[in-house]
């Protein structure tokens, strides 16, 4: 996780080859949390457990890494494969009742919205947003106290992570 934040979000662009070799280790990932079934079709989020709801990112983070792709002939394909795992993630956010009911209707929706809904929409998703990174940073501070690093997840063999 501190290297995918590091290569999308730090000062400075990620290479194709770190883009790459990041991409192939959250692969890993995914496949270790699919083979061991960590998240089972009928659980809420109050059964999994507090360790492997880290685990609830790994599509949303393959997404992303997916979607930088920047080889042209490449592109369709990292585009359709970076979709499927953005719908792995808001399914199993839907599944957790972590997304509200406004934010799948938003994703479902046909026709545009007017103006001054779409702005209303935004802010309020916004608003969302911010106190959901606050509450991110809350925790990542918090372990960084107890642990002396706030991206030591632990839980995986150590290849995969």
């Amino acid at each position: 996780y501190k290297d995918y934040r590091t290569a999308l979000y730090g000062s400075k662009t990620p290479t194709a080859e770190e883009v790459a070799e990041l991409t192939k280790r959250f692969e890993a990932i995914a496949a270790a949390v699919e083979r061991v079934d960590v998240f089972s079709s009928n659980e809420s989020l109050e059964d999994v457990a507090t360790g492997d709801l880290k685990y609830v990112l790994v599509p949303f983070i393959l997404g992303e890494l997916t979607q930088q792709c920047n080889d042209i002939s490449k592109r369709l394909a990292a585009l359709k494969s970076a979709q499927v795992s953005f719908r792995i993630f808001i399914s199993r956010c839907e599944q957790f009742e972590i997304v509200t009911r406004d934010d799948i209707e938003a994703m479902d929706r046909e026709e545009p919205l007017d103006a001054g809904s779409r702005r209303n929409e935004k802010l309020a998703r916004a608003k969302r947003k911010r106190e959901f990174e606050q509450k991110i940073d809350g925790f990542l501070e918090m372990k960084k106290r107890l642990k002396g690093d706030e991206y030591a997840w632990g839980g995986m063999p150590e290849e995969v992570e």
